[in-house]
């Protein structure tokens, strides 16, 4: 599952000097708790991301402003 050294770096991390418990946190959200809001925005932007990309990648495939160029 883990290499040698991989193992060892996980031990390697050092544990809480305050005692603290570990607890889920959603990053998306100012209480660190989980919304549908939040997880329906993330979902949006991620999604907005993934359309940006693929507009580029079929510009790109389609030689990007080549054609702009030849009316100048």
């Amino acid at each position: 599952m883990f290499t040698a050294e991989e193992c060892r770096r996980i031990k390697n991390i050092p544990l809480s000097i305050m005692g603290c418990k570990d607890r889920l946190v959603w990053p998306y959200s100012a209480t660190g708790e989980y919304c549908v809001k939040t997880g329906y925005m993330l979902a949006r932007e991620m999604q907005k991301e993934k359309m940006k990309v693929q507009q580029k990648e079929e510009c790109s495939k389609r030689g990007g402003d080549a054609g702009v160029w030849k009316f100048i």
